[in-house]
């Protein structure tokens, strides 16, 4: 069975792998930051690999790729909570905040980097129904 039957797109995510071998395993960061950012994955690689030489840290690591967004016009953004104090799913926080517009790239799950674009993730699974932690919206992306 084709993965993307295996992953039904749905109304908040949508099956997008950006890896040019179709891989699909350990390469989150690099999948999400190219999405995100409109480049190819293979120059994420590059450009993250530099940034981990620079600070001494591996690529996937989240001091390289806190930088990285930062130096890309993204601005960090604290996990969401709902009215309760209680954290949200990424589907929760989506709907809540009406998010239908814009990029992001989130940590969902306790450490799975994904992107959303214009209100669906996407992703290789969908990280729409576990936990958001921290995201980083996109500077100039609209809402």
């Amino acid at each position: 069975m084709k993965k993307e039957l295996r992953f039904q797109n749905t109304d908040f995510y949508e099956y997008t792998n950006v890896n040019p071998k179709d891989k699909y395993g350990g390469d989150c960061v690099i999948r999400a930051i190219a999405l995100a950012t409109g480049q190819s994955w293979e120059q994420t690689v590059r450009e993250l690999t530099e940034v981990g030489i620079k600070k001494g840290f591996v690529l996937i690591d989240w001091h390289v790729y806190e930088k990285y967004l930062e130096t890309h016009g993204f601005i960090r953004c604290k996990e969401p909570r709902d009215v309760n104090n209680r954290k949200m799913t990424v589907k929760e926080w989506m709907i809540e905040e009406q998010i239908t517009k814009g990029t992001f790239v989130i940590v969902a799950g306790t450490h799975h980097l994904s992107c959303i674009v214009d209100g669906k993730v996407r992703d290789i699974w969908d990280a729409s129904k576990v936990t958001m932690h921290k995201y980083w919206f996109k500077v100039g992306s609209d809402k």
